[in-house]
């Protein structure tokens, strides 16, 4: 199974594709410029393209929240104003969609919802020098400016992968710690958060306009 998970930022984002867990592409872009509305735009058109080149199977993404300091809840108001959820579904509706919320993916990866940025990192650095030997290290060396934003692409493209599964096998209680399934199993339940296609046709963006294609 092949999925892009995207972690979407106000200047940032990052996005990682694996293959069966595998991270075989990754990306992203640090102080984009523009106003949200252009971010926004250039974000959709970024994951629009990775989709059709790399002809993915699914798309995750972390949902934009509006928590943290004043200037970061006027952005994420912006964004959501304009539709980044609603962007992101239309460009990748034609596949299966997983939104991963942010306070999930932290008690994921370091155990604490409300888990600060160098917390996090050291959480997922470990979390990802068993998985990923040497993955970690790559992604600072040579992208370190969104390397952030890709190494959490990674752990919400992960998640995305054991609950598209969404069978607590013997082989995935081997993979992961008890705690870590306790997590996805109670997102499963709560959350719902794997949607199936509603769009028959794929949306192009073609100079800020969406157009259904033939």
């Amino acid at each position: 199974m092949r999925i892009l998970a995207l972690d979407p930022g106000i200047r940032t984002f990052g996005w990682v594709i694996l293959q069966n867990l595998v991270p075989i592409a990754h990306g992203g872009e640090h102080k984009y410029l523009g106003d949200d509305f252009d971010r926004l735009f250039k974000i959709a058109r970024t994951m629009q393209a990775l989709c059709s080149a790399w002809r993915v199977d699914a798309f995750a993404y972390e949902k934009f929240f509006s928590g943290g300091a004043m200037a970061m809840r006027r952005a994420a108001a912006n964004y959501q104003r304009g539709g980044l959820d609603t962007m992101l579904k239309l460009v990748c509706g034609h596949l299966p969609v997983c939104e991963i919320h942010p306070n999930s993916m932290k008690k994921y990866a370091s155990g604490k919802g409300n888990a600060d940025k160098y917390l996090m990192m050291a959480a997922i650095e470990q979390h990802m020098a068993d998985k990923q030997p040497g993955y970690f290290d790559r992604i600072n060396r040579y992208q370190p400016q969104a390397s952030q934003h890709i190494v959490e692409a990674y752990m919400i493209g992960e998640m995305a992968y054991y609950l598209y599964e969404g069978q607590f096998t013997r082989w995935l209680r081997e993979t992961l710690s008890a705690d870590k399934i306790e997590i996805l199993r109670g997102i499963q339940q709560k959350q719902k958060p794997w949607r199936k296609p509603r769009l028959r046709k794929e949306i192009v963006l073609n100079g800020g306009s969406l157009i259904p294609t033939d």
